[in-house]
């Protein structure tokens, strides 16, 4: 957690660092999202924070963070111990953060609105617990377990942006990520390791332009 926290702030540092004059933005945004292909991380939802700088009228340096809240479930087979061996469901939750540093191109601008594409790169976190399980033929507590992984997150997105007034902007975007597992914890080790996922997310988002 604290290396996530110092890397957040060391991409709030290098936006900073950059800018010398033009308009900075700073938005809050939440969404759902989703993880297919993987049963432990069906679907959730997520709740994070962006700053851009924009050294041109169209293109913008960026920063963002982000954490998630994922739910989900699998088939199981009951333990050997048990009398009647059968299937049964595991349930389990997954949380994450993520900070991602990038560029963006607001490609089609009007009086008012824009759409924009932005790549990413940057580190989530994840955690998994296996807090309960649940059989056919009743409740069985389970073992709680814990398992972190970091991963590499290598991210697009397009967006739409709307000036409801000189500063506050609205806006939605569908974000798309991959994500693989470094082969140390060391965040400048960009080597690609297994497993990787897919993640998609559909947001909302408010902000504050300067």
């Amino acid at each position: 957690m604290k290396k996530l926290i110092g890397f957040l702030v060391a991409l709030v540092c290098m936006t900073a660092a950059t800018a010398q004059e033009g308009n900075w933005r700073i938005s809050v945004l939440g969404g759902y999202e989703n993880f297919p292909g993987n049963p432990c991380t069906e679907n959730g939802y997520r709740l994070g924070g962006e700053v851009r700088y924009y050294p041109s009228n169209r293109i913008y340096i960026l920063a963002d963070f982000h954490a998630g809240f994922n739910q989900g479930h699998g088939m199981g087979t009951y333990p050997p111990s048990m009398e009647k061996p059968g299937e049964g469901r595991l349930d389990w939750k997954i949380r994450e953060l993520s900070g991602d540093y990038g560029v963006g191109w607001e490609f089609v601008q009007t009086r008012r609105s824009a759409l924009f594409l932005q790549g990413t790169l940057g580190v989530n976190v994840r955690k998994t617990y296996l807090p309960q399980t649940y059989w056919e033929e009743g409740y069985v507590p389970g073992t709680r377990e814990k398992d972190k992984t970091v991963r590499t997150a290598l991210g697009f997105a397009l967006g739409y942006d709307y000036h409801l007034s000189p500063h506050w902007v609205v806006g939605v975007d569908y974000s798309g990520y991959f994500h693989w597992k470094i082969l140390d914890r060391i965040a400048s080790l960009w080597l690609i390791s297994e497993p990787s996922c897919l993640q998609h997310s559909v947001n909302v988002r408010l902000g504050w332009e300067f």
